[in-house]
Order: C-alpha cells, then sequence, then structure tokens
C-alpha cells in the first residue's frame, strides 16, 4: 500500500464546491533532527495545487485526468525541510468549469508526507483550512477550450475561515473516487527562467468606457486592446540611472531583463496626459510555461498581463471573438515576486500594462522581470538528422521543438490556444514522436487518456480528458485504434492493447451495427451531436451526406489494425473475421467512390462530388487501396493541383500517399515540403504554424506553434533514412532511403533495442549505404526503383 492510500480526503467544507475557486491547506510538521532517509511526498488534488514547503515552492503538479479517477505526484522534497518547525502549505484551485482540458468534479486534496517506512504526516482534519482571499473567483474562460483567468491581489490578506480544521471525507464520500494511482508520466520539467528583453515600451491612454460607466466591465485582455497606446523611446521611457545600473545605457541595446539582476529598470514619470505606462516582453521564442514577474510597485496598482504569438497588430492581440488572452495582478507596496503555476501560458510576447498607481509615487514603478518559467516533459535526447541542406535541418529542429512545446501531461494541439489532447492531432503527433524520442510510455498515457473519455455511446470523446460533453467525431475514435496498433508495431509492447482491446472491440462491434444493406457500407449515425469531421477543407469539416468514402476507409483500417493487434494477442478467429471484413469493405470503398471519368476517388458516390479532395486520395493510396491499374491517372490528378489540398493535420497520410505513387509523386512530396515549410523558418518563426496563413488564419485565431505540423522529422528519419519497422519493436526493419535532393544523409531513430543507424552517400546513379543496429534485430533492405542501392554494409552491436 502507498502512503497517500492512507491519507485522508480532505477539503473545507462538504458544500464549498463553486467556481474558480483557491482554498489553502496549513499543516505543522515537527522534525528534531533531519531523517535518515529521504523526504518523499504524494499529493493529488482537484484541480492543481501549489505545494510550498517553508515558503518555498516545490516544482511539482496535478496529472491532467478524470474526476473519479485520480492520479497522485510523487518527489523527493528533502531539501525543502530543515530541523525544527517546518510549515507545509497546499494551495488549491477548484476550477468547477468543464473545458477542452479539465472536467468538473469533487474538490478534495489528498497527500502524505514519508521518510522511507516512516509515515511523516497525512492529510486529515488536523490540517487547517481556509479560502485564499487573494484570488478572485471570476470564472472568467481565456478560452472555452483551455480553461480560467486569473485575477490576483498580492496585499490583500487571508480571511474569515483560514484556519479552521479541514473537513475530512466520509468513507460513503469518498466511495466518489473510484481509483488512486501514480501519475502515468514522470513530473514536468521546471527549467531556470530565461533572459527575456523589452521590445517595446510607452504610455497608455485608458478609454472613458473602460474606465467606468453603466456597461460591462472589461476582460483584461480586451482592456489592453482598447488603450490607447503611445510608444516611446527606452531611453526615455526608463531612468539613465537605472539604464545604466542594469548595463542596459547602449545605443543599440534592447532593455534586456534577468531574474537574478538586481539592478530594476526604474519607469521615469508618466506625462500629465497619460493614465499608465506598457511594456511589451520578446521571450525571444515561443514558449510554454508558467507566467512569472517580478517588480516594485506603490501599492494597489493594477497591471494587465495579455499574452500571446505574435506582434501583427502592433501590439500582442489580447482579445478576440470568445477569447480574452490575459490576467491580472494588483500589486501590495515594494519589491514582489510572482509566479502562477496554476495554469500554463503558450506565448512569445508578454503586454504589461501598469496602471492605477498614485500620479506622483512615492517610489517610482521598477521592473525587474518579466517572463514564463518553461516547462517542458522529460524526454531522452532527440535522434540525430545530418545532411548537407541547412534549411532542411533548420526546419526538423523548429518542427522537434514544437512537438516539444506540445508535450506537457499529454499531447496537446497547442500551447496558446487550446492545450487540448485531440485524438487525431495527437496521433500524428505519436507517429512523428516515435522518430525522434520513442517516448513509449507517454504515448501509451495519452492513448489511455483518450480511452477513459468513453461514457458509453458509439464513441469516444474527441478531446480528453473529456467523455461525451464535447461532440465526439467518429473518424477520431477510429484512428485511436489504429494508434493502438502504431504503438505495439514501434514498442513491441502488447501492454497497451491488452489494456483497451475489450474497449476497441466494443467500438467496432457499434460500428458493425451500422452496416447499411443496399451498399455494404458503414455509417456513423444520424445522432445530431456527431460532428462528421474529417479535414479543414470543403464540405469535409461537416460531411453529413450518406453513404460516404471516409468514414468507411477509416474503419477499413481500424479493422485492419485491430485484426492485427487481435492476432498479435492470439485471438486467431476473432483476428480473421475483422481481416475478412476489412478486406471486404476495401474493395467495395475502391470500387464505389471511384470517379471514372475525373480519375480519383471521391467523398461522396459519383456523381454527387462538386469537389475533389487530396485527403481523399491519401487515405485510399495510404491505406493500399488503390489498384494498380488507377495509380497512373490518380497520380496525374494530385499532381496536376486542382483537388483541395490536405491541412498539415492529416499530412502523415498524405506523405505516405504520394511516396507510393513513383518518382513524379514521391519528388513532389519532398519539394512541397520544403516549399511548405522554408517561409516559416525565413520568417524567423521558432515553432511552426497550424497552417501556412499562421496568425491570420482561423479568424485571427491562427496558431503559430501547433504540433500537427510537425511531419519533417517523420519524413527524414522514416524516409530519407528510410527506417521502419517491418515487426513489432523493430524485430525486423526496413532500410529503404530516399535521397531527395541529397547527395548524403546520416541519422538514426530509436528502437525499444537501442538506436538503429543508417548513413548513405550517393555513388554515381546509386547508393552507398550502412545501416548499424542492435544484435538481435533483422534489417531488410529495399531501393526505389530510381534510386538503386549499389553498396551495402550492415553492423550488428552487441
Amino acid at each position: 500500500m502507498n502512503n497517500i492510500e492512507q491519507a485522508a480526503w480532505i477539503w473545507t467544507a462538504p458544500d464549498d464546491c463553486g467556481k474558480d475557486i483557491y482554498r489553502s491547506f496549513q499543516r505543522q510538521l515537527d522534525l528534531p533532527a533531519l531523517p535518515d532517509q529521504p523526504i518523499t511526498v504524494e499529493i493529488s488534488a482537484d484541480s492543481t495545487f501549489e505545494l510550498l514547503i517553508n515558503r518555498r515552492r516545490c516544482p511539482l503538479t496535478q496529472f491532467s485526468d478524470y474526476p473519479d479517477t485520480r492520479t497522485y505526484s510523487t518527489a523527493e522534497v528533502s531539501e525543502f525541510f530543515h530541523p525544527g518547525r517546518n510549515e507545509i502549505t497546499v494551495i488549491v484551485h477548484y476550477i468547477g468549469v468543464d473545458s477542452y482540458t479539465y472536467l468538473t468534479g469533487k474538490p478534495y486534496l489528498k497527500a502524505a508526507f514519508s521518510a522511507g517506512a516512516e509515515i511523516l504526516c497525512l492529510s486529515d482534519r488536523s490540517w487547517l483550512a481556509g479560502k485564499v482571499s487573494s484570488y478572485d473567483s471570476n470564472a472568467t474562460p481565456v478560452t472555452f477550450q483551455l480553461g480560467l483567468q486569473f485575477c490576483y491581489h498580492a496585499g490583500r490578506q487571508s480571511e474569515g475561515d483560514g484556519g479552521k480544521p479541514a473537513y475530512q471525507y466520509s468513507a460513503a464520500e469518498a466511495a466518489y473516487w473510484q481509483s488512486l494511482r501514480p501519475r502515468p508520466i514522470p513530473p514536468l520539467l521546471e527549467l531556470p527562467r530565461p533572459p527575456t528583453c523589452v521590445c517595446q515600451q510607452g504610455y497608455l491612454k485608458r478609454p472613458a468606457a473602460a474606465v467606468g460607466g453603466d456597461q460591462p466591465v472589461p476582460l483584461p485582455g480586451q482592456t489592453c486592446y482598447r488603450d490607447w497606446l503611445r510608444p516611446e523611446k527606452y531611453a526615455a521611457f526608463f531612468t539613465e540611472e537605472s539604464l545604466r545600473a542594469s548595463g542596459n545605457l547602449g545605443r543599440h541595446n534592447i532593455p534586456q531583463l534577468s531574474w537574478d539582476s538586481c539592478e530594476p529598470l526604474v519607469f521615469a514619470p508618466l506625462p500629465d496626459d497619460c493614465d499608465g505606462y506598457y511594456l511589451i516582453i520578446d521571450l525571444g521564442q515561443e514558449s510554454a510555461g508558467f507566467l512569472t514577474c517580478k517588480f516594485a510597485l506603490p501599492e494597489g496598482t493594477r497591471v494587465d498581463l495579455a499574452h500571446g504569438e505574435h506582434l501583427d497588430d502592433g501590439r500582442v492581440r489580447g482579445t478576440f471573438n470568445r477569447y480574452d488572452f490575459a490576467d491580472q495582478y494588483h500589486s501590495s507596496a515594494g519589491l514582489q515576486e510572482f509566479t502562477y503555476c496554476h495554469r500554463r501560458l503558450g506565448a512569445r510576447y508578454l503586454e504589461l500594462h501598469f496602471s492605477a498607481f498614485p500620479a506622483r509615487p512615492e517610489v517610482p514603478l521598477q521592473l525587474y522581470y518579466a517572463g514564463i518559467v518553461p516547462v517542458e516533459v522529460p524526454l531522452p535526447s532527440a535522434a540525430e538528422f545530418h545532411c548537407e541542406d541547412r534549411m532542411l535541418l533548420r526546419i526538423n529542429a523548429i518542427a522537434a521543438a514544437t512537438l516539444k512545446l506540445c508535450m506537457h501531461d499529454h499531447y496537446e494541439d497547442c500551447p496558446w490556444r487550446e492545450q487540448a489532447l485531440w485524438t487525431y492531432d495527437a496521433r500524428m503527433q505519436m507517429l512523428y514522436g516515435y522518430y525522434l524520442w520513442g517516448n513509449y510510455d507517454y504515448v501509451a498515457a495519452s492513448l489511455n487518456l483518450v480511452a477513459q473519455s468513453y461514457d458509453g455511446g458509439d464513441y469516444l470523446g474527441k478531446v480528453a480528458p473529456a467523455r461525451g460533453r464535447t461532440r465526439p467525431i467518429p473518424s477520431f475514435t477510429l484512428v485511436w485504434v489504429a494508434a493502438l496498433y502504431e504503438h505495439y508495431l514501434h514498442s513491441g509492447s502488447l501492454q497497451l492493447c491488452q489494456e483497451n482491446i475489450a474497449l476497441a472491440d466494443v467500438i467496432i462491434d457499434k460500428a458493425i451495427s451500422r452496416q447499411d444493406p443496399e451498399y455494404g457500407l458503414y455509417f456513423a449515425g444520424t445522432d445530431a451531436s456527431i460532428w462528421h469531421f474529417y479535414e479543414w477543407v470543403g464540405h469535409l469539416n461537416q460531411l453529413n451526406t450518406y453513404p460516404q468514402s471516409l468514414y468507411n476507409v477509416y474503419f477499413y483500417e481500424c479493422l485492419q489494425a485491430a485484426a492485427k493487434i487481435h492476432a498479435a494477442l492470439g485471438n486467431q478467429s476473432r483476428a480473421a473475421e475483422l481481416g475478412a471484413r476489412a478486406a471486404e469493405l476495401g474493395q467495395k470503398v475502391e470500387k464505389l467512390f471511384w470517379e471514372e471519368g475525373q480519375g480519383w476517388y471521391g467523398a461522396l458516390l459519383p456523381g454527387q462530388n462538386d469537389l475533389a479532395y487530396e485527403h481523399v486520395q491519401a487515405v485510399m493510396l495510404a491505406n493500399d487501396l488503390v489498384p494498380a491499374e488507377k495509380m497512373p491517372r490518380l497520380r496525374d490528378a494530385l499532381l496536376a493541383g486542382k483537388l483541395l489540398p490536405n491541412s498539415f493535420g492529416s499530412f502523415a497520410y498524405f506523405l505516405a500517399a504520394m511516396m507510393k505513387t513513383g518518382p513524379a509523386g514521391r519528388a513532389h512530396i519532398s519539394n512541397y515540403l520544403q516549399e511548405l515549410f522554408t517561409p516559416v523558418a525565413l520568417a524567423g518563426a521558432t515553432s511552426l504554424w497550424e497552417t501556412a496563413y499562421g496568425s491570420k488564419d482561423m479568424g485571427g485565431a491562427g496558431s503559430l506553434c501547433h504540433a500537427w505540423s510537425s511531419v519533417m522529422p517523420y519524413f527524414c528519419n522514416a524516409y530519407i533514412l528510410g527506417i521502419k519497422p517491418r515487426q513489432p519493436g523493430y524485430r525486423e526493419f526496413l532500410v529503404q532511403p530516399y535521397p531527395a535532393h541529397l547527395t548524403h544523409a546520416q541519422g538514426g531513430v530509436p528502437t525499444p533495442a537501442g538506436e538503429i543507424r543508417v548513413s548513405w552517400q550517393r555513388q554515381g546513379d546509386g547508393l552507398a549505404v550502412e545501416v548499424s543496429h542492435p544484435q538481435g534485430l533483422t534489417p531488410v533492405l529495399e531501393a526505389y526503383p530510381e534510386y538503386p542501392i549499389l553498396k551495402a554494409q550492415f553492423v550488428a552491436r552487441a
């Protein structure tokens, strides 16, 4: 039994379960001497927690999980304790509002401190519990997908019941929580605060409507965006003395900020016709982590803190539509440090608006630092890839950084707008990540989160952690089954499949029950809550017409994956049944949806297609459903550029498809990838965009850090180097290099047995290839017709 299982589930009161509330739990721990064994904490809360030991924060956070199946985090915390009396404080933020990243549950704290076998303290009614009055409870979402804004008052004292004994849930009440297990991935890493810089500064004038009247109080982002800004040269905005003392008094310098600096930038006196100051902070690169600031301010100064990924508007786009990317801080007097660790930010820029301070403050406003504490998932070193094309390497590095920025407790589509685990997006991220880090346990944790979204209906949730409260997307459920098999193929472990094959069978059997006897095809259902989404182009973002090809091709892929899983598990009869059904379905889809007069496959039956899509052709080709005699016409249609293109979100299918269409198709996809991403790299991006249109897409909500765009490492390692698993765990693996425009390349792919390394060089009309691999793995060498392999050398490493 883990020590935390002996701890009580506690809260302030059984009926204290409002929205956006912060509660404090305190306990004193007397240690005559530090124990011989390391001190360990096990802790869990709904929704997030901040653990302080002797007023020092422990870098530990709550895993994203479900209301009734909880996880706890574990860490060694010996360095925070000392002999004598120790103060333990836990601040819990109970969100209480559903989003794409959180489902409302019952608020609680559960914690255990121990040293070896000795329990030092457990959560129970001896803890003192109360309200944290420094936070307002406005329950205002940043976005409907993401979470809540905060409004913090540094000078506000805790009040009321701050010293009452905690409420301990009874056994009957605690039965709500069905399980408590260790977090499935290691704790997230918090990196040192990096240097930042002030890239714009000046004065603000606040419109009268934002100051008072009968109109609703503007949100912080709205306030920042509506303020009139008057830029000022930094040499006039900051005092000369502070610029000199901080090392920023240089003609070509942009004021630099360092957390460890003892010399602040001091604001010059405010002009009489202005209402406050503003600053724009450049983080230097796209970042994800906790907002952190250090400044000295007059008491009551209001600081609105907006964040964003670009300055297309000459400022941070802190608000639009339903989004408000900002928070608010009300200062105490003097020097203060603040880090908000209950929600991560994704941003390149911060914009700070200072207002509501005295007209002639006794002490001027002073800025030491503003930035983000970078937070990332622990990962091994990424697999290397080398070639002579520096732009290709740059895109590859940006892609890897983008993938990492979109990985925390689980895969995220983007760190700025949503931080949601979308099943389809995550499947692409998993596939790309296999070729950089392996990270099989991390993949398993995300796939299990998706599985928990099942609510007994026909489909999984479209995002996780969530259940049927967000419109399910049938194709996303089907690719979850394919992702299970891909995990087995790359990891060699059947454990994840064993845990989830029963659920996969439920989903498949429900889909089979919806077979149409007229066509022999399958239909996703007519429930109005279903989102028949496949792509962000044409009608594919809501394809309600039946029969349709895409659902059936995704179901074909699902059936094939499930058949392989069952075969590996020894369920041969089920494997044969699903395999036969898949083969029959594939033949029907291929015949029914071919547009003979056009030379491509339709999303709908022939004669009903007013639009033609690359994505339909891509999934047909990727699943080997196109007969050889139709391949030339289909390839010509793809190369003609007359089909509506794929978005970046389904690029793995398009890449796999084009690599099967012959030399012209392979050359096209290789050039196309670089044509797409070279402008992004040349624009100075440090992460890859959601679409080629960047921030201008999605009605101005285009993300500039979107992991589904990170296909390049996959292309480099799986295709240019040509390394792919042919048997689970790479027991047998393919080496089929595609040199594209390169003269040489080398690199590797992680496997459970160790790294497979491939290097090749062009020699005359062919390639010379060297393969180094762990002993026990079997390479299979194949060549593309246009690039024959003239010489090959294999080294099996012990």
